[in-house]
């Protein structure tokens, strides 16, 4: 809620938007019940108000998606990927979620995204073998953090490790693109 000065100007910022969508609308108008008190009298005010039609003012927003840089790494037992797994899965959720555009130019940049993707061998049973996969993700402005996201023990099992690490993967990859929108917006 915004509350307006002597002159009637009330001024907001808007911190989140619920959708990629380039135009935004805002609806603005009287919160009836917090303009007439919550007391005996302000009741009645708001039975009387109900009925009658009270002007609002509706607003169309151009609104600067943010930009970012990203860098990336992804290594399966060790060894960089040059087909990534997890990556993709990030970008589109950040993109169909957030509305982010991705550039390849730092200085271009609102923000610079740093993923730091892995796994590692656990243990092998009965000829089944398990391996984990973790990820390490900061959102830096301008050199500092605003935003991390970890997340480990991502599990996969195959007949060898590697195959087990590729499944610990893409686990990882379906969990991160359900989630990680969700968490930054």
């Amino acid at each position: 809620m915004v509350k307006s000065d002597e002159n009637g100007i009330a001024v907001t910022n808007v911190s989140r938007v619920g959708s990629p969508e380039r135009n935004q609308s805002i609806r603005a108008e009287v919160d009836i019940v917090e303009f007439s008190g919550k007391d005996e009298v302000g009741k009645m005010i708001v039975v009387e108000l109900e009925s009658v039609f009270l002007p609002y003012g509706q607003y169309i927003l151009d609104v600067e998606l943010p930009t970012v840089y990203m860098e990336s790494k992804e290594f399966s037992l060790g060894v960089p990927l040059h087909d990534y797994i997890v990556t993709p899965a990030v970008i589109k959720s950040l993109k169909e979620n957030i509305g982010f555009t991705f550039v390849d130019v730092p200085e271009e940049a609102d923000y610079t995204l740093e993923l730091n993707i892995s796994t590692q061998k656990l243990a092998e049973a009965y000829g089944l073998f398990t391996s984990t996969a973790q990820l390490n993700m900061y959102f830096r402005e301008a050199g500092t953090i605003v935003f991390a996201y970890h997340e480990d023990n991502i599990k996969g099992t195959h007949t060898n490790y590697e195959l087990a690490a590729v499944n610990a993967l893409q686990r990882l990859s379906v969990k991160v693109e359900e989630e990680i929108g969700g968490r930054i917006a």
